[in-house]
């Protein structure tokens, strides 16, 4: 029977045991030198995100904050500029609504002008600074309130008047 053999470091004797032993522990100890290397690198990398990270978000508050500040100075804005227009909107309305209370008024007042007898003739002449500007008895019926509108805008404006020749057919009760 044959002798088993032998591992050729087995072969080779105690010395180079102790060398393959010696370069396995060098070996070892380098990629233990590795290890706490990489170790520290991924350690300083998350550190380093970490800290970034809190940037970022320090930024983006900041960022927030300011548009946050910007929309309501914005709007405010705005508010204020809807109320001016608003108001100026109210006091159009009022000034429209007095105005055609007037005319109604106006011509309410003119459509009972008695004749020169005291009798009730139901025409009337309008006139603005002393010219003649509608005969309710030469047209037949009442002025429409935008002519007459426009002619009183005209005189204050200091534009010639026109005589109003358009006019409503009046109210026939039976």
């Amino acid at each position: 029977m044959e002798a088993p053999q032998r591992h050729p470091v087995e072969q080779s004797g105690g010395k180079e045991m102790e060398d393959v032993v010696c370069n396995f522990l060098e070996a070892q100890e380098g990629v233990e030198k590795l290890r706490c290397s990489y170790k520290k690198r991924i350690q300083a990398t998350q550190s380093g995100l970490q800290s970034l990270r809190e940037e970022v978000m320090e930024d983006f508050w900041k960022m927030h904050s300011f548009l946050y500040a910007e929309e309501q100075s914005v709007m405010a804005k705005i508010g204020q500029e809807e109320k001016q227009v608003l108001s100026g909107l109210e006091d159009r309305v009022t000034d429209i609504t007095k105005r055609a209370a007037c005319v109604l008024e106006l011509m309410d007042y003119l459509s009972e002008v008695e004749d020169h007898d005291g009798h009730l003739t139901g025409t009337f002449e309008i006139e603005i600074n002393g010219q003649l500007v509608f005969s309710k008895l030469e047209n037949g019926g009442f002025p429409y309130e935008k002519d007459l509108i426009e002619a009183i805008r005209r005189a204050r404006n200091g534009e010639p008047l026109e005589k109003i020749t358009n006019s409503r057919p009046p109210c026939v009760i039976l």
